[in-house]
């Protein structure tokens, strides 16, 4: 399918004007003013934030897109726990600091949330450990880092200034003590790497230090394997729900410029073999490539994010799926249009994530979190 074939706005189409999806990837519903932040390691829940702006909620049935005219989300509580299926919201808050980091712990009904003052006056982080049963929230005192959950009641953090000595440290609830302790590679060209992701099961989570893939375990930080991607640096990286394929994006430095962000110059994508680091497959990059990509949990596709100009001045974000196996493309669909405006070039995905049990493939960026029924 071309991509000026599936250009066209959900707003009044008739069934013969909409996309022709591919039947492994059918749409299901669309959260416009919604953004993913999370999803539950049993596949159950997504967290989203809502945006100030409200939010409507569209479903896609018979071959249409139709606007639901039920609020299921409640006002003035923009941190939102939804029900994948049901579509319920769950649970809902408002914290006193924006959400940046969540994480569903994966024992227990709990949902842990790094938080960020964005007011003046106010500085630092606040953690806050939420229970989703009793729907009790416990604020903890400003702590540095952002956190993330690895298992039982243990959580990931990076402590320490570029340049200055960096380190992993895992810490537990609820006194933070800290069980284990790993110093982070240095990187020699100056720029900091790429987030750590905690696979779904909790055991281990991979990150890129300039070329360097690493492959960490979470319960004492141990090194399972290293790679070099061979290439300036790993721009971004993922993980399958039990650790056994990652894939990394290898890009050429971007030049800088003081007015806009840097150039992504994607050259290929690395899929890994989780457990021994044996390079499996290789793709060459898109050069639209749009800062998210996805592993299934069973390891077999790839999901990547794409910005491809359209008409009218218009972006289109696209998600490409790929078949690992024989190395090929075997699906695009559109997430969303961006119209022309000052904030067009900073517009993209934001995440992209398959849930653990493999039903759905949940996207967001622009506007909008989509949610696609695999």
């Amino acid at each position: 399918m071309t991509a000026a074939g599936l250009v066209r706005r959900a707003v009044g189409q008739t069934k013969d004007q909409l996309p022709s999806y591919n039947p492994r990837f059918r749409p299901v519903k669309e959260f416009r003013g919604a953004f993913l932040h999370a999803v539950s390691a049993d596949g159950s829940n997504m967290c989203v934030v809502l945006a100030s702006g409200g939010i409507e909620t569209w479903s896609y049935r018979e071959g249409q897109w139709s606007r639901e005219n039920v609020d299921s989300f409640p006002p003035d509580e923009p941190l939102c726990v939804v029900e994948l299926g049901s579509w319920k919201t769950v649970y809902s808050t408002k914290l006193e600091a924006a959400p940046f980091v969540v994480s569903f712990l994966r024992d227990s009904p709990e949902l842990y949330v790094t938080a960020v003052f964005l007011e003046v006056g106010k500085a630092g982080n606040q953690q806050v450990v939420i229970d989703l049963r009793a729907g009790s929230i416990k604020q903890e005192q400003i702590r540095e880092g952002l956190f993330q959950a690895t298992r039982g009641q243990q959580l990931l953090t990076t402590k320490g200034k570029l340049g200055k000595g960096r380190f992993l440290s895992v810490v537990e609830l609820p006194d933070y003590r800290e069980v284990a302790h790993a110093d982070l590679e240095v990187p020699r060209s100056g720029r900091s790497g790429t987030s750590q992701i905690v696979s779904f099961d909790g055991d281990v989570f991979v990150y890129g230090v300039d070329d360097l893939v690493v492959c960490r375990r979470t319960d004492d930080l141990g090194v399972l394997w290293t790679r070099r991607i061979g290439a300036t640096r790993v721009w971004r990286i993922a993980i399958s729900a039990r650790g056994d394929r990652v894939a990394a994006v290898a890009d050429a430095a971007p030049q800088r410029s003081p007015i806009i962000p840097p150039m992504l110059q994607p050259l290929f994508i690395v899929v890994y073999d989780g457990r021994s680091g044996t390079p499996i497959a290789t793709f060459p990059a898109d050069i639209h490539f749009s800062e998210v990509l996805a592993l299934s949990p069973d390891g077999k596709l790839l999901a990547i994010g794409v910005r491809i100009p359209a008409e009218g001045q218009n972006v289109d974000l696209f998600l490409d799926i790929y078949d690992i196996a024989s190395n090929r493309r075997i699906a695009r669909e559109l997430h969303s249009r961006v119209p022309p405006g000052r904030f067009q070039n900073r517009a993209g995905f934001a995440a992209a994530e398959f849930t653990p049990d493999g039903r759905w493939l949940i996207t967001s960026g622009h506007d909008r979190t989509k949610v696609w029924e695999v």
